[in-house]
C-alpha cells in the first residue's frame, strides 16, 4: 500500500511538471516599442524596443498593461498615461487587422504570417493618439478675409518672385541655367529628389569590404560574414527584418537615401571580433560587422544592435 501510495505521488508529480512545462512553452515573445509625435506623425522612438513574453491566446488590454509596466520599469522619465496600444501603421490594437475578430496575439500571428519574434507592437500616450481627433472639421469652413491678408499674401508673391529672378541670375553666371533649360532631364536626377526605394542589390554593392589575405582564417570567417550579410539584405528588402534597408543606410552612413553625387569617402566594410553587435563611423561611411558562427544569430545582433544604437548608429 506505500508504496501504490509514493508511486501515486510520483505519477501526480510527473503530470504537474509537464503542466508547468506546458503553460512555459505557451509563452511567447514579442517585441513593444513607444511611439511619440515627430511634426504631424507619431513616429517609433529609435532605442526603446524591449522583448515583451505573453501567452500567445493574451488580448490587447493585458498586453498594454504588462508593456507598459516594463516601459516604466527601463524608462524612469515616462509620462503616466494612460497609454494606448498600436500596430505598426499606427491605427490601435482592437480587432486583429481587416476583420471583426477580437486582437488576440494567436490570431494577429495567423494573419501576419510571421514568427511571433519578428512582432512589434507599439505603446503611445493616449493624449498624442486622439489629438487628431480634438480638431473639429468645422476648423476647415473657417475662412478669414481681409484687405491686409491680401495685401500681405501680395507682398509674400513680389518677394518671392524677387528670390526667384536672383536664384536665375545666379545660374545664369556660369550659363547653367542655359544648360539646365536645354537639358532638363538629364539634370533632373541631380537636382530633384526621387522617391526610389533602396534595393538589397545596391547596398551590397555600395559597401566595399575590407578583406583579410587571401587563404587565412580570418579571411574565410569574413567570407562566411559577406554571406551573411548579403542574406540580411534581402531579408531587410522583403520586411523579413526589424529594420529596413533605410534604417541600415541611416546606421552606416547618417543618410536614408542614395545622394545623387554619391558618398565620399566611399562606403566600406569592416569585421568585428571583440563586439557581437555592430558598429559604424558615420564620417568614414564604415559598416563594421561581427564575426558570428550562424546567420540566426548574426541576423538577431544586427537588429538588436540597430533598433538599440544611439542617433543614427555612431560610436
Amino acid at each position: 500500500m506505500e508504496y501504490r501510495n509514493s508511486k501515486s505521488k510520483e505519477k501526480q508529480s510527473f503530470n504537474c511538471g509537464k503542466g508547468r512545462l506546458k503553460q512555459e512553452k505557451r509563452r511567447v515573445q514579442i517585441n513593444i516599442g513607444m511611439m511619440s509625435p515627430q511634426g504631424v506623425d507619431l513616429k517609433p522612438r529609435r532605442g526603446k524596443t524591449l522583448p515583451l513574453f505573453r501567452d500567445p491566446e493574451v488580448a490587447a488590454p493585458a498586453i498594454l498593461e504588462r508593456a507598459v509596466q516594463k516601459m516604466k520599469a527601463f524608462n524612469k522619465d515616462m509620462d503616466e498615461g494612460p497609454y494606448v496600444l498600436l500596430y505598426p501603421d499606427c491605427s490601435e490594437v482592437v480587432n486583429v487587422p481587416g476583420s471583426e475578430k477580437p486582437f488576440t496575439l494567436a490570431e494577429y500571428q495567423k494573419d501576419l504570417g510571421k514568427a511571433y519574434a519578428r512582432i512589434t507592437l507599439f505603446i503611445c500616450l493616449e493624449k498624442h493618439f486622439r489629438r487628431g481627433d480634438d480638431t473639429s472639421d468645422s476648423d476647415s469652413d473657417i475662412v478669414i478675409t481681409s484687405r491686409s491678408t491680401a495685401e500681405f499674401n501680395q507682398a509674400d508673391t513680389v518677394v518671392f518672385e524677387f528670390v526667384i529672378d536672383r536664384f536665375k541670375e545666379g545660374l545664369s553666371a556660369l550659363q547653367f541655367l542655359n544648360a539646365l533649360q536645354q537639358h532638363p532631364t538629364l539634370l533632373a536626377p541631380v537636382l530633384c529628389h526621387s522617391e526610389k526605394r533602396l534595393t538589397a542589390l545596391e547596398l551590397e554593392r555600395l559597401f566595399k569590404p575590407d578583406l583579410s589575405p587571401p587563404g587565412s582564417n580570418r579571411r574565410l570567417r569574413e567570407s562566411h560574414t559577406l554571406g551573411y550579410w548579403a542574406d540580411y539584405l534581402l531579408d531587410c528588402e522583403e520586411s523579413q527584418t526589424a529594420v529596413s534597408l533605410e534604417d541600415v543606410l541611416m546606421f552606416a552612413t547618417g543618410l536614408i537615401s542614395l545622394p545623387p553625387s554619391g558618398f565620399e569617402p566611399s562606403p566600406g566594410i569592416e569585421f568585428l571580433d571583440d563586439s557581437p553587435f555592430p558598429m559604424a563611423n558615420t564620417c568614414s561611411n564604415t559598416l563594421k560587422l561581427p564575426l558570428l558562427d550562424t546567420y540566426n544569430v548574426f541576423k538577431s545582433q544586427m537588429d538588436f544592435g540597430m533598433q538599440n544604437s544611439p542617433g543614427f548608429g555612431c560610436f
